[in-house]
Formats: structure tokens, C-alpha cells, sequence
């Protein structure tokens, strides 16, 4: 019989135990003997065998060797006095020939009508996760697939709208993003990867589980002025001055035409919180203006949105992010929804 090793995703203990069948090693029946919990994740490596109540078990260097794992399987076989079978010995067979447990595994499960099991190789642990991200997680299972992948980060669109970023430390933290160390199995992750998660892990097609287990809980509420601070001007008059853009870098009509427009939509929302009117226009016109993941426009209403909650002119918030979302990318959309609650990344 094989004993798999397996990750307790709620304790965090790696627990070796022995499972009658290979067919059932993911199917339910692995309990950790620390806590008790069924939430366990089998991880990819070498099984050692057991023959009724003495296991034989032989150190290993590398367990995911399979040259090493056929000479224990073949070891084990002898010393029991037992013949395992013919599938055993197949396995044995085509792990000396240089085939991957996990090959073999899928394998063996097509050949006999079971959906195919990858269990995800390797696990990777998240340094810090935005406390908003795993609030969300622990109250609602996430699945979803890759949008987007970058040099230092990748993102994930949920089926519901939400949005997990998986980024490479020193990265800045955000309300929704889960910081890791850099991996090389970072460079596996492919667009449109299907993604599950929740409060113990995220697992990234067959190819990345990261443990959230340990992960260190950052939190991104902005502070607010104390009730005794007074400014001596409104917050919207406040903003005026961010309402003059310098001139692009790389100039032309395009560059140009942009600023343009981005001067007048700050102006006209300046003026219209200033005197309480109607922001609906100035919102949308400065929605989505501009290019890449966050565009200028949506940059500047975040400001706008950290100014108000600064000094505790919140009522505008939610208006601002609902009209600004339904024009942007989904990116950008949730950090403009997440800025509603006082949450924003740690640039800000």
C-alpha cells in the first residue's frame, strides 16, 4: 500500500499516511492526525510502501527521483514476501525507465476512466495577504481564471467580479494581492488558467498551490484626520492645484489630446464638489481616460477618493467608484471599489 505525504492546509503540518489504494488518495479519506481536519493537500512526491502493520521504508535523498522510488517500491516487495500485483509492478517498471510519479498517476487514471489528478507542484508560501482579500476569501469560495500576466505580477478575475493579485516581493501591497517570494515556477502561470481559492490557499491550475496558512495579514485602510484637525480650506479647493499636469515626456497629438481631456474632466469634478453638485459628468468623462491597467483618469480619481476620505468626506465615495468602475478595467475597478472603503495600496 502507498503512504503520500500531504500538506494540512488549516495547521500547516506536513503528515505522511498510509492509504489503501492509489485511487483513493485524493478522494476524502486522509485525515491529519494533528488536528483533525480533512482540509489536506497531497503533495507530489516518492511513496514509500507499507505491508500490513510493519511499513519498510528506506531514507531518501531525493523523493521525487524516480530511479530511487523503483528501487524502494522493488526493495519493499521483496522484503515483505508479498506480491503487490501487476499494476505495482508496471509502476515500478516505468519509474526505472525515467518516467515522473505524476505521469504515471494520470495515466493510469485515464486508462482506468477517472478524471485525471495533478496535485499542484510546488507549494509556495504567501509572505503577506491583504486583509480585505481574505476576508473575502474566508466568506466566500473564489473561482476564477488568469487574466493578466506580467514581470512581477499576475492577476486573477473572479467568476463573481473580484480580483487577486499574485505579486513577487518588494512589490507594494494592495487590498487585494497576495505577496510571494519569486519562484521560478512563477513563470508556469498562463493566461486564462483556471483558479480556485480560499482562506487556507490558492491554487493556480495544476502547476502552484500557495499556502495562505502563514501568511502575514496586511492591512490597507487609510487613517483619517482626527476630529480636531481643521483645514483651512475645502478638500475639494485643496485638489485644484492637482488639476494642472505637466507636459508629457514623450510628446505628440495622442499624449497631448489626453492631457487635454484630463484637465478638464479634474476641473470640472474640482468645481463640482466644491459646490456639492453633481458629480455623475466629470466621474464618467475621466473614467478609463488614458492607457494601461490603470489609466491616468482612474490614477487621479483615486486621488480624489484618498483627499475625501483623509478628511472624512466620504458620501461621495461609493457614487465614485460605482460610475468609474463601469468604465475601466477590471483592475483598475477594483482598486476604485476598494478605495470606497478606505482601503487603497500601500503607495498611497
Amino acid at each position: 500500500m502507498p503512504i503520500y505525504e500531504y500538506l494540512c492546509t488549516p495547521c500547516g503540518r506536513a503528515v505522511s499516511l498510509l492509504i489503501r489504494k492509489y485511487d483513493e488518495a485524493d478522494q476524502g479519506m486522509a485525515i491529519c492526525p494533528s488536528c483533525g481536519k480533512t482540509d489536506i493537500q497531497r503533495l507530489i512526491s516518492a511513496p514509500s510502501i507499507s505491508s500490513g502493520k510493519n511499513s519498510i521504508s528506506e531514507p531518501r535523498k531525493s523523493p521525487n527521483d524516480p530511479h530511487l522510488l523503483a528501487q524502494n517500491m522493488r526493495s519493499s516487495m521483496r522484503k515483505s514476501g508479498q506480491d503487490y500485483g501487476s499494476e505495482f509492478k508496471e509502476v515500478a517498471h516505468r519509474l526505472e525507465k525515467g518516467e515522473s510519479a505524476n505521469s504515471i498517476e494520470k495515466s493510469l487514471r485515464k486508462r482506468s476512466g477517472e478524471k485525471p489528478h495533478m496535485c499542484p507542484d510546488p507549494i509556495l508560501k504567501a509572505r503577506y495577504i491583504g486583509r480585505p482579500l481574505l476576508q473575502s476569501l474566508t466568506k466566500n469560495y473564489f473561482t476564477g481564471s488568469v487574466v493578466g500576466i506580467y514581470q512581477d505580477f499576475c492577476n486573477i478575475l473572479g467568476n463573481d467580479g473580484r480580483m487577486i493579485t499574485i505579486a513577487i516581493s518588494p512589490m507594494g501591497k494592495s487590498p487585494f494581492s497576495v505577496l510571494i517570494e519569486w519562484q521560478d515556477s512563477f513563470t508556469s502561470i498562463v493566461a486564462k488558467m483556471n483558479v480556485q481559492a480560499d482562506q487556507y490557499g490558492i491554487k493556480v491550475g495544476d502547476v502552484i498551490f500557495i499556502n495562505l496558512g502563514n501568511a502575514e495579514t496586511w492591512v490597507p485602510k487609510m487613517p483619517q484626520f482626527p476630529r480636531t484637525f481643521r483645514l483651512k480650506a475645502s478638500s475639494a479647493e485643496l485638489l485644484f492645484d492637482y488639476t494642472h499636469w505637466l507636459e508629457p515626456t514623450f510628446y505628440n497629438s495622442s499624449n497631448k489630446y489626453v492631457r487635454d481631456k484630463l484637465i478638464s474632466g479634474a476641473k470640472e469634478l474640482q468645481h463640482a464638489l466644491a459646490n456639492r453638485h453633481p458629480i455623475k459628468r466629470a466621474v464618467t468623462y475621466l473614467a478609463g481616460l488614458g492607457s494601461g491597467l490603470t489609466p491616468s483618469g482612474d490614477d487621479y480619481l483615486l486621488g480624489v477618493m484618498a483627499s475625501l476620505w483623509l478628511t472624512k468626506n466620504t458620501h461621495f465615495l461609493d457614487e465614485i467608484a460605482w460610475l468609474s468602475s463601469q468604465k475601466t478595467t477590471s483592475l483598475s475597478a477594483a482598486y476604485l471599489m476598494a478605495a470606497s472603503k478606505g482601503d487603497f495600496a500601500e503607495c498611497w
